[in-house]
């Protein structure tokens, strides 16, 4: 597996190429499993972890994993689950497509034959012949088949089938759809596809594989990246002792001695993909001065916070608004602002192409714009410690006003904040994020609502705190967030489109309370002569899922990075497992050992005593023997006397 990554990694390949490697990496989970539920001794399962200890639960959204000895840890447990922080979801887009004989935006109803994107540098059409479209993430595959007289809002339709179908990925509330400017409210802005996962962090994950011409031709690429969920994972045994653990994904660790708790349960979630960027606070107005030219202008900074396009905004017009100062201007550069100027053709060329920034009021320098005389331009430097997350209100509609949005937990009222749009430019644009959170959050606690508002990256992230269906004593919570917004029709596209967000319900899956039984199945082996002289042994779950490697993707560069990490803790793991069996397996030979040791010296004392016995009888037998043979002697003797006195007399 791991020398499979190392070449799936290499941008050598084509995405076949990946695919088929996929393919043989697929064999050898299969391997394992195979392995682990089929090596035994006298019908015993070895690998499964069942020698351990067997665990059952009572919701199908989580699973033990054995990783060695549970130490007496058997016993009933109530689990529950909290989201402490909000992770998002992957989201994949295409590129932009486009009708080959128009040149204009290609929409729902567009064919694949007729965008320009699927014909090749040489005119042919990359869907000459149907082709397959294979998508790959929560450990399993899926294929579409694509042909050149699908539309897109056909292709979107069978992408997300076989996304959230059980016989696909399994991915449920996973959304494709065609955005068009319609759903943009930008012009230009529109004709691609839109592809959101429905799980939370890597179990969301997806790739996509094919010929390499196709996957060109779609151009999918990851517009934001899965960030998975803090979770607070509580334990409680019938003594009521509780153990706590925070993680990062799907896996708990060391919650319980021996056994890895793995759920699959999904909050419920909807986020925007953009909108908030960093600005400057300025807790105190004050002025910019610069010498341009023959003139100089002062520029009034107001107290809030600004974005930096919202300071550009704001500079310019002032700049247009005094109109001495030609070939002055300031734009964003690298996050950062730039002052520029370019000498008009009106003044003289004697006339230094410069410009001087003269005046920083006090809470102004946070622009890291430094005094002196520049040659064309000059960039601030921010400091970090002066950033601040947020929105920028600024709107280019005309009229534009409030937009409230709303946050609900299905039916029940959650809470709400107003985004007050703006087309005005001498003011502090800017919401802060923390602002709109403190809000929401109160509302929430106000409402007793299981929501929380989050930033993710650069997106907002509203998330249901239940990860799955809380079960009560007579009912049920359910993990569900509904999104809305109120206000004229043009502005909440606009807000919606600056967010990347859409209104609607979203709904989790799974448990976030269930309960747990573990049972010690340690085998024991007795080798000492007397009771409690024994040894227990464990031996930990070796299958694909235990060892972190079920679900490893190989079909992009980013997922062959990733699993190379995952296939070196499996390594881990089974060298870990070895050394165990290892230390197992001298315990016993040295026990074995010193049975023989103590067989053969028992056996040597036995002999020695017998041997000593033996001459205590021999001895006893002779001096017997002795004494009859002296008995009979002396009675021989005893009756030649009377023998020789009749002799005598005759």
């Amino acid at each position: 597996m791991r020398e499979l990554a190392i070449q799936s990694s290499n941008d050598t390949l084509t995405s076949n190429d990946r695919l088929e490697i996929q393919k043989e990496v697929n064999q050898l989970k299969l391997d394992l499993n195979r392995i682990s539920k089929n090596t035994e001794f006298n019908t015993k399962k070895l690998l499964d972890g069942s020698q351990t200890a067997s665990i059952s639960a009572s919701s199908n959204s989580v699973q033990g994993l054995i990783t060695g000895g549970v130490d007496g840890a058997g016993g009933n447990y109530d689990v529950s689950l909290e989201l402490l922080r909000g992770g998002i979801a992957e989201l994949q887009r295409s590129q932009i497509f486009t009708v080959k004989d128009t040149g204009a935006l290609a929409d729902g109803g567009t064919q694949l034959q007729s965008i320009a994107q699927f014909y090749d540098s040489n005119g042919m059409f990359v869907l000459g012949t149907a082709q397959a479209l294979t998508l790959t993430g929560n450990g399993k595959s899926a294929s579409v088949a694509l042909d050149g007289q699908m539309s897109l809002d056909n292709l979107a339709a069978s992408l997300q089938n076989a996304m959230v179908s059980n016989s696909g990925l399994d991915i449920d509330n996973s959304r494709v759809a065609t955005v068009n400017t319609v759903q943009t409210q930008v012009a230009g802005l529109g004709g691609y596809l839109s592809i959101t996962s429905g799980s939370i962090g890597e179990a969301g994950e997806m790739s996509f594989s094919a010929d390499q011409k196709v996957i060109d031709a779609l151009g999918l690429n990851v517009a934001r990246e899965s960030v998975e969920n803090r979770v607070k994972v509580e334990l409680r045994d019938d003594s009521g002792n509780v153990r706590t653990i925070n993680t990062e994904g799907n896996v708990a660790s060391s919650l319980l001695g021996g056994i890895d708790l793995k759920f699959d349960s999904q909050a419920a979630q909807i986020a925007g993909t953009q909108g908030f960027e960093q600005g400057v606070k300025i807790t105190t107005g004050g002025n910019l001065v610069f010498n341009a030219g023959t003139s100089n202008i002062t520029i009034a900074i107001g107290t809030g916070l600004w974005s930096m396009e919202g300071l550009t905004r704001h500079i310019n017009q002032e700049i247009e608004d005094d109109g001495t100062v030609d070939g002055l201007s300031a734009s964003v550069v690298e996050g950062e602002l730039r002052i520029s100027y370019e000498r008009p053709a009106s003044l003289s060329v004697t006339v230094a192409n410069t410009v001087e920034v003269d005046t920083v009021g006090a809470d102004l320098t946070k622009l890291g714009l430094e005094l002196g005389i520049y040659s064309g331009f000059v960039d601030g430097q921010k400091s970090v410690a002066d950033l601040e997350w947020g929105l920028s209100q600024y709107s280019t509609i005309a009229g534009a006003a409030a937009v409230t949005i709303n946050v609900n937990q299905g039916a029940v009222v959650g809470g709400s904040y107003a985004i007050t749009m703006t087309t005005a430019v001498n003011t502090a644009d800017m919401v802060s994020f923390v602002d709109i959170q403190a809000d929401l959050m109160d509302d929430f606690d106000t409402s007793e609502v299981d929501l929380r508002v989050d930033q993710v990256g650069s997106a907002i992230a509203f998330t249901s705190t239940l990860l799955g269906t809380k079960h009560n004593d007579l009912d049920a919570d359910s993990s569900v967030v509904t999104l809305s917004m109120v206000g004229a029709a043009a502005d909440v596209a606009y807000l919606s489109n600056k967010l990347g967000i859409s209104e609607g319900t979203a709904k989790g899956s799974g448990d976030s309370n269930f309960k747990m039984f573990v049972v010690d199945n340690a085998p024991q082996f007795h080798i000492g002569a007397d009771q409690g002289q024994s040894m227990a042994i464990s031996i930990g779950n070796m299958s694909a899922e235990a060892l972190g490697v079920a679900n490893i993707d190989l079909t992009n560069v980013k997922g062959a990075q990733s699993a190379l990490n995952k296939i070196n803790k499996a390594i881990d793991k089974v060298s870990a497992e070895r050394s165990k069996l290892g230390s197992f397996q001298n315990r016993l030979e040295f026990a074995i050992n010193n049975l023989r040791n103590t067989h053969s010296n028992l056996t040597a004392s036995e002999s020695r005593i017998r041997d000593a016995d033996i001459a205590l009888e021999m001895i006893e037998f002779t001096r017997n023997q002795i004494i009859s043979q002296s008995g009979t002697a002396m009675l021989a003797q005893a009756n030649m006397v009377p023998q020789g006195v009749l002799q005598l007399l005759k």
